[in-house]
């Protein structure tokens, strides 16, 4: 629906300096900008999974940018939002609704010390129909790494330490030559609760990075990660334990 054109505020070389006088707590240069959670590609699908096209908009046509500019405080809350810039039929409106929605972002800070901080976002209306294939393809081929609600394997985390202890298969030349330790995995678990790019980010050898990579892709459907109150595609990271007695 939406596409991001974020023109983040900007850490000056020059000794930091308040708005104006009557403001004097809230920043327009600091050392350490304000930032979403999981950063400016978080913020971006943030926007595209939860900006609805205004109908008026729709109707007529319109299209262009939004620029907003708001105060995150030195909780990271945001307030003071306004519109700088509008291009009417309820899109400006639409845009202040879903920034007043955020959650709390990393404030800004001068010498380590949070600070109140002004932040100016463009968001731009290109014109596409929420719910469009396009926009659906695009939200899901982005993996986020901060989510609201985690991915879950069926029945919980007891659920998944029965299956991988139930289904693990000691592969025999680990077992001949005593190998054991952990297996680090990393893999998606996509919006749909599908597992995909299974990879080893730390191996032990001797069959069992191989061992646990099979494991792995044979689980079932997980309860997809929830940002916003959709699902969508998440990273995970799991230790497959090879033991001694096993």
């Amino acid at each position: 629906t939406c596409v991001l054109c974020s023109k983040a505020v900007t850490a000056q070389v020059a000794p930091p300096k308040p708005a104006t006088e009557a403001q004097a707590d809230i920043f327009t240069s600091v050392d350490e900008i304000p930032t979403f959670p999981g950063g400016s590609e978080a913020l971006s699908r943030f926007l595209a999974l939860n900006i609805n096209y205004p109908d008026s908009a729709l109707a007529r046509n319109v299209r262009g940018k939004v620029i907003l500019r708001f105060v995150i405080n030195e909780a990271g809350d945001i307030n003071d939002i306004r519109i700088v810039r509008d291009i009417g039929s309820g899109c400006g409106i639409e845009a202040m609704r879903v920034v007043a929605g955020m959650p709390r972002w990393s404030p800004g800070k001068i010498q380590g010390k949070a600070v109140k901080t002004y932040y100016t976002l463009p968001v731009q209306f290109d014109g596409m129909p929420e719910g469009s294939g396009e926009q659906a393809q695009d939200v899901d081929d982005v993996v986020f790494s901060m989510v609201d609600e985690e991915a879950e394997f069926p029945g919980g985390s007891k659920a998944l330490q029965a299956y991988l202890a139930t289904n693990l298969k000691y592969p025999d030349e680990a077992r001949k030559d005593r190998t054991h330790g952990k297996v680090q995995m990393v893999f998606v678990v996509s919006r749909t609760g599908k597992i995909r790019d299974v990879k080893v980010k730390s191996g032990i050898g001797k069959g069992c990075d191989e061992e646990a990579i099979r494991l792995i892709k044979a689980m079932p459907a997980w309860k997809p990660a929830v940002v916003s109150k959709k699902p969508v595609s998440c990273h995970y990271s799991l230790t497959v334990n090879f033991k001694k007695n096993m």
